[in-house]
């Protein structure tokens, strides 16, 4: 059984550098889209909570901009607030950024507040993403008063001892997460 009939002679290698052309004119097309325009990252690539809420019917009308107002006055960071479904179902999808509470401006203000504990206090350039806080100390600290004095300028999920390094003692601050 055959599916094409007649002889087919096709000369694919004569027609390569047409192709060629084609395929690269088209990848370039690609790089400068992406270049002009970038990435829109997912939340899967970000980082971040998705959370989706839904407010009981009520005489008070709940909208994006209250939900986003409120979430930001609790301290979230990065709020996105997008409605779905109908109006009437109240019904929202909630993206926070990062996933921890370490913020530049969080970090800065524990910074300011290990600097209390003694000016010889070191910290060593926040990670923000994984809300970790690195500092290092000529003398030994105690864990309850590092979180005592950094615990009002974010949430402190835990304070680590790391150990001895060139003499001086090191910790690490582990923000909490959402």
């Amino acid at each position: 059984m055959e599916i094409i009939k007649n002889k087919t002679n096709i000369d694919f290698i004569g027609k390569r550098k047409v192709a060629l052309f084609f395929s690269t004119a088209l990848n370039v097309a690609i790089l400068v889209g992406i270049a002009v325009a970038g990435f829109n990252w997912g939340i899967d690539f970000v980082g971040g909570t998705v959370v989706e809420l839904q407010f009981k019917p009520s005489a008070t009308k709940v909208d994006a901009e209250t939900v986003r107002r409120r979430a930001e006055s609790s301290g979230l960071h990065d709020v996105s607030v997008q409605g779905i479904g109908s109006p009437d179902e109240q019904s929202f999808l909630v993206r926070l950024g990062g996933t921890t509470q370490l913020t530049k401006e969080t970090a800065e203000a524990a910074d300011a507040a290990l600097k209390n504990l003694g000016s010889d206090v070191k910290v060593l350039s926040p990670d923000l993403d994984n809300g970790i806080l690195n500092f290092r100390s000529p003398r030994k600290l105690e864990l309850d008063a590092v979180k005592a004095a950094v615990g009002g300028t974010m949430g402190v999920k835990e304070v680590r001892e790391v150990g001895e390094v060139a003499g001086q003692f090191e910790y690490q601050v582990v923000a909490s997460g959402m």
